[in-house]
């Protein structure tokens, strides 16, 4: 990773600190612009910024160095929203903009402290539209008294935001939210409702005693609403488990629709009974064709919360503190809860999974062979470019079961795969009859010679498992560089990617163990072509 700082402050503290992190999990390269020279950075117009190259850049931008005039006047969001356009003129990589906090002047100013919550509010939204991750800092400014980091005393020695001290955790926030982008912690939720998602217990208060008023008792647990959503529209799945009854429940949000966050068809899956919750999770894991890798459960309940985690121990079980105005708070400093780069697929995610009961039950009907061909499938290869190349990554490095590198790539490394002829990069897509199951493979390597291809990275999205994709994809593979003989690979094992070893062992790829933890395969072209899939493919031209 090369990431490049641009601000309006001095940034040292930031940069000793973030780097520190940084290196821990990644290899990094940081450099640190000149402070005041931002907009000119922006435009391209840096010699050094230029030179280095970065592949991911951070505005970090202080409210200490900008007049209350340029404030308070929208001249200064104005420059941030141009300084952002410029940056994508000519910067493809990830672009990261943190919020603005508070000057010292704002403890006693509330229409500065309001203006300010307005400039944020505008970056947030800005950062929905576009290809930008705005970093929040709200409630660290919250929970911290402000008067205790803002650093009048090294007003002297450069222009600083906070106290050299209180930098450790702003940037142990922005690494949260750079890991965050490149590898997703959680894939999966699955939650509560009574006393968790709204104040009481439904059973109890009916459909309409229910208090969902913003300005009372249910505000944090319609932050964790909120919070679920934006989740939610980053691709993560969200499940309903619940000691409840379905129709009551159905009802409730249908009945109380205007007044929730979350809707009855953000859910992958509705769990509303009075069976054991771990019951009720395994259940549904199984239906989704989903590990128990990534899954957390959230329940305002201690005992739910024994109940799950004694019985299903790979699961992430958020310990809730007994007030819920601290759920925020906690929640946040899992560091679980920050949202990615969202792509399209990310988006369309629950609604494939909800379809995947149309199929299970289609499936019990025929035999696999008419199934697969019931499905209609159609595989779409689309070449990766610096316009798609975070969706490969991102696959890349939460792809578990079926990920022949077992382990997360570097984003330079896999990006060279992109430049030099010889080698190949490409992304696939799913669509049956019931819906497009987003970007569910990546696969790079190199044209050796005419006789070899050699697979150096491949995962499968779990949503394509048992449907014949991966023959699909090799078979592309030998249409697309008809003068190579033979595919290899070099599987390296891991706890998670059984699912793969399986595959190359029974469907006729010879074997050669290199080391205890790594296997070489290999299987000619022609068997690859002559094999049945029930798929057919293409090149989707559009980007």
């Amino acid at each position: 990773m090369k990431l490049a700082i641009l601000s309006n402050v001095s940034t040292q503290f930031l940069t000793q600190n973030l780097s520190a992190l940084l290196e821990k999990k990644y290899e990094v390269e940081m450099l640190e612009t000149s402070f005041g020279a931002w907009k000119l950075c922006s435009r391209g117009l840096d010699s050094t910024l230029n030179d280095f190259e970065p592949d991911s850049m951070l505005l970090f931008l202080s409210a200490t160095a900008i007049s209350p005039d340029r404030l308070s006047t929208g001249q200064f969001l104005e420059e941030v929203k141009q300084s952002l356009a410029s940056i994508t003129e000519w910067f493809s990589g990830k672009l990261y903009i943190t919020a603005i906090e508070y000057p010292e002047s704002a403890c006693s100013d509330t229409f500065l402290k309001l203006t300010i919550d307005h400039i944020n509010r505008e970056l947030f939204l800005l950062t929905q539209q576009e290809k930008y991750i705005f970093i929040d800092l709200f409630d660290l400014f919250f929970y911290e008294n402000a008067e205790n980091f803002l650093p009048r005393k090294y007003h002297g020695i450069g222009v600083f935001s906070f106290h050299p001290k209180y930098y450790e955790a702003i940037s142990q926030r922005i690494f949260s939210i750079i890991d965050a982008s490149i590898s997703r912690p959680l894939k999966t939720i699955f939650v509560d409702l009574d006393n968790t998602l709204w104040p009481g217990v439904l059973g109890d208060e009916g459909v309409g005693g229910i208090n969902l008023a913003p300005d009372s008792s249910a505000l944090p647990h319609l932050d964790l609403q909120h919070r679920l959503k934006k989740l939610k529209q980053s691709g993560v799945l969200l499940n309903i488990v619940s000691k409840n009854d379905t129709d009551i429940v159905k009802e409730f949000f249908n009945v109380r629709k205007e007044e929730l966050i979350l809707h009855w068809e953000d859910f992958a899956t509705i769990n509303a009974n009075w069976k054991p919750k771990s019951e009720n999770i395994s259940k549904a894991l199984a239906e989704l064709n989903l590990t128990h890798s990534g899954v957390a459960f959230i329940d305002d309940s201690r005992f739910e919360q024994n109940e799950v985690s004694s019985t299903l121990p790979e699961i992430i079980v958020f310990e809730m503190p007994e007030e819920p105005y601290e759920w925020n708070k906690y929640l946040t400093d899992s560091n679980l809860f920050h949202t990615p780069v969202v792509t399209g697929e990310d988006l369309t995610r629950t609604q494939f999974y909800q379809h995947e009961g149309k199929r299970l039950a289609s499936s019990k009907s025929m035999s696999n062979s008419e199934y697969l061909q019931s499905l209609q499938l159609v595989l779409r290869a689309q070449s990766v470019s610096s316009e798609n190349i975070d969706r490969a990554i991102q696959l890349l490095n939460k792809t578990n079961q079926f990920n022949i590198r077992g382990s997360q790539v570097d984003y330079e490394e896999v990006k060279a795969f992109t430049i030099h002829q010889r080698d190949f990069f490409w992304l696939f897509t799913l669509q049956d009859i019931y819906s497009n199951y987003g970007i569910i493979s990546c696969i790079y390597g190199t044209v050796y010679t005419e006789q070899m291809l050699e697979i150096k990275g491949w995962c499968l999205s779990c949503r394509a498992f048992t449907r014949n994709v991966e023959n699909s994809i090799l078979q592309f593979l030998c249409s697309k560089y008809p003068q190579c003989q033979t595919i290899s690979l070099a599987l390296n094992l891991t706890s998670k990617n059984k699912y793969a070893k399986s595959y190359f062992q029974t469907h006729g790829f010879k074997q050669k163990t290199f080391q205890e933890s790594m296997i070489e395969f290999t299987k000619p072209s022609q068997t690859i072509i002559n094999e049945t899939t029930y798929i057919s493919y293409e090149i989707d031209e559009k980007q």
